[in-house]
């Protein structure tokens, strides 16, 4: 290789120099960013994270809720990246006799930075009604803090004899179970 000298007399040097200048930084910056010599010897450049651990916990509650009426529950759950919030209640059968109307559930719930999410559901007749809320705080996690749920039965559906729909049978409650499963990684 030849070189060639410009209108003042100078080498190419600086251009050697800067070639050079710039294969340092970029190994110094591979470096930096995390590639290192892997245990066989080889390069890695993105080197994979430590696994993250899931801890889980849960709770649960029963009741029987009255027609037109809520539960209240004041909660300080756990630090958390996920919170799965669950209402369910399974509507009585009354027999062939019966035709039976569906209950209607709403859930509020509210996390420690007042954020709020409701729903409202009723089941199918003669089966289990589910309300489910999510609280996904990803890739962070909700601090531990108090957290309100409200449980309320809109309407409990009543029973009403098959072929003769002025005789019935009044329901005004209804059992439930709310389940609380909180996941954060760490």
């Amino acid at each position: 290789m030849r070189i060639k000298r410009d209108n003042r007399g100078y080498s190419d040097k600086i251009e050697v120099l800067m070639i050079a200048v710039i294969v340092l930084v970029v190994n110094v910056a591979f470096f930096y960013v995390g590639g290192y010599f892997n245990e066989k010897g080889s390069v890695t450049l993105f080197p994979a994270p430590d696994p993250l651990v899931r801890y889980e916990s849960n709770m649960t509650f029963e009741g029987n809720q009255s027609e037109g009426n809520s539960t209240f529950y004041n909660l300080t759950l756990n630090k958390t990246s996920i919170c799965y919030i669950n209402l369910s209640w399974e509507d009585e059968d009354h027999g062939g006799m019966w035709e039976n109307e569906p209950d209607r559930f709403s859930l509020e719930v509210t996390d420690p930075i007042n954020e709020t999410e409701r729903e409202e559901e009723e089941n199918e007749i003669g089966k289990e009604g589910r309300i489910e809320i999510i609280f996904d705080y990803q890739p962070y996690s909700m601090f531990p803090g108090n957290w309100s749920l409200n449980v309320t039965l809109e309407e409990a559906g009543d029973s009403w004899a098959v072929g003769v729909p002025s005789v019935g049978i009044e329901d005004n409650y209804c059992n439930y179970t709310l389940e609380i499963n909180m996941v954060d990684f760490r």
